[in-house]
C-alpha cells in the first residue's frame, strides 16, 4: 500500500508534531545511575553493621542465590536458576507479497501482487483465514504457550528481595542436554537449544510439520556475584521510590561500581537512540510535506530527481537544525537550575540593555 502524496501531507504534519513530544520525553528521562551513586553502600553479610541505612536507598554486592530450583513444570527439569522463560514457537504457513511491474506492448506500465507461501518457526501463526489463498495453507495455534518462572525467595548474602518484581539480569539461552530435560513420547532434544515437540502426524525433528513445535528455555542462573540496590527494612531490600516516583529496585551482575556504569551505559544508549529517532521523525515529516511538489517534479525526466534530492538535502539539513535545538532547550527545561540560571541571563541582559539605552539617551540629552 502506498501513501498518495495529499496523505503524506498529512503524515508529515503528525510524525513532525510526534518528533518534539519524543525529545521532550526522552530528555526528561530518568537517569538512575545518578540515583543509584547516592546509594549506602552496606555489607550484604553483615547488615547490623550499617544501622543507619534502615530506610535508606541501599547498595549490597554478595552471592546471589535463590531457592527452591525452578523448572517450567512440562520439560525442563528444576534447576539453579532466579527466573525461567519458557518461549514457545511452532510451524507455520507465513505468506508474503511480491509486486511485479510489466512493460505494456502500448509503453504503460502495469503492475501485479503475487502472493508467496512458506513455512517456518513462529511466535504465533498468522490467522490463515485472512491468506488470499486459504486452501492448502491451514495453520493449527499451538497448544503451549510462554510462561515465565521465577524462584519464591531470593538473596544477595543474608538481603531478602522478592524476584516477583525486581529486575534481574537479562536471561540467556540455556544449552541443554539430556540430563536437563524430561521428554515425552513425541518430544526430542533439537540442536541442543531447543525441545522439538511432535504435534502433526507425519514430522520430524529434521523434517517438523504444520503445527509442530519449537521450545527454548532462557534463564537467569544462580548463583552469581551481584549487587543490589534498593530501600533497606531489615534484613529485606524492597523498591526504592524517590520523591519524583522514580522506582530504582534491581539486580546487576558484579560489583556497585559496575552496577552503576550498566545503569550509565544504558541511559546513555537509549538517549541516543530516542534522539535519533526524534530526528527521523521529523525529517520524514518534512519530506513528506513536500510530497505534493515532489509529486509534481516527478513528471519532469531531469529536473525530477534532482529535485527530490534537493528537498532531502534541505529537509535533512532543517531537521537536523531543529532537532539540535530543541534537544538543547528540552534539556534545559528538564533541569530546573538551568532554567533558573538562562532566566537570570536574560533578567541580566535586560536590565544591561535597558541601562546601555538609558545611558545613551542621557548622553544626547546633555550634548543637546
Amino acid at each position: 500500500m502506498t501513501v498518495k502524496p495529499f496523505q503524506g501531507v498529512l503524515v508529515g504534519i503528525v510524525l513532525f508534531l510526534l518528533s518534539f513530544g519524543v525529545l521532550y520525553w526522552n530528555e526528561g528521562r530518568t537517569n538512575y545511575a545518578q540515583i543509584a551513586k547516592r546509594a549506602v553502600v552496606v555489607d550484604a553479610n553483615n547488615v547490623a553493621a550499617s544501622p543507619d541505612a534502615a530506610g535508606q536507598l541501599i547498595s549490597a554486592t554478595g552471592k546471589v542465590a535463590a531457592e527452591p530450583v525452578i523448572g517450567d513444570e512440562l520439560y525442563l527439569k528444576p534447576g539453579p536458576y532466579v527466573k525461567v522463560e519458557r518461549q514457545v514457537e511452532v510451524m507455520a504457513w507465513v505468506e508474503t507479497t511480491e509486486n511485479v511491474t510489466h512493460t505494456n506492448a502500448d509503453g504503460s506500465q502495469s503492475s501485479e501482487t503475487n502472493y508467496l507461501y512458506k513455512t517456518d518457526w513462529v511466535d504465533e501463526p498468522a490467522d490463515s483465514t485472512k491468506f488470499h489463498v486459504s486452501e492448502g495453507h491451514a495453520n493449527i495455534a499451538s497448544k503451549i504457550s510462554d510462561a515465565t518462572t521465577v524462584a519464591s525467595t531470593a538473596k544477595v548474602g543474608e538481603l531478602a528481595f522478592d524476584p516477583e518484581s525486581i529486575r534481574v539480569p537479562s536471561t540467556v539461552t540455556l544449552q541443554l542436554n539430556e540430563s536437563m530435560v524430561s521428554l515425552t513420547e513425541n518430544a526430542t532434544l533439537l540442536a541442543g537449544e531447543y525441545v522439538y515437540v511432535r504435534e502433526s502426524a507425519a514430522g520430524t525433528s529434521t523434517d517438523p510439520d504444520i503445527g509442530d513445535l519449537r521450545i527454548s528455555y532462557h534463564v537467569v542462573k544462580v548463583p552469581f556475584d551481584g549487587t543490589i540496590f534498593g530501600q533497606l527494612s531489615g534484613t529485606t531490600v524492597n523498591p526504592y521510590v524517590n520523591k519524583h516516583g522514580d522506582e530504582l529496585y534491581r539486580v546487576v551482575e558484579g560489583t556497585h561500581e559496575q552496577g552503576i556504569a550498566q545503569m550509565r551505559a544504558e541511559y546513555k544508549g537509549a538517549l541516543w537512540a530516542f534522539r535519533l529517532i526524534g530526528f527521523l521523525m521529523m525529517w520524514f515529516g518534512l519530506w513528506a510535506l513536500f510530497g505534493p511538489i515532489s509529486a509534481l517534479m516527478s513528471f519532469i525526466p531531469v529536473i525530477g530527481g534532482v529535485g527530490k534530492a534537493f528537498i532531502s538535502v534541505i529537509t535533512f539539513a532543517v531537521a537536523f537544525v531543529l532537532s539540535a535545538v530543541a534537544i538543547i532547550v528540552f534539556a534545559i527545561l528538564h533541569n530546573i537550575w538551568a532554567v533558573i540560571v538562562v532566566c537570570i541571563l536574560i533578567l541580566l541582559g535586560v536590565l544591561g540593555s535597558g541601562a546601555v539605552i538609558t545611558k545613551r539617551r542621557t548622553a544626547e540629552q546633555v550634548a543637546k
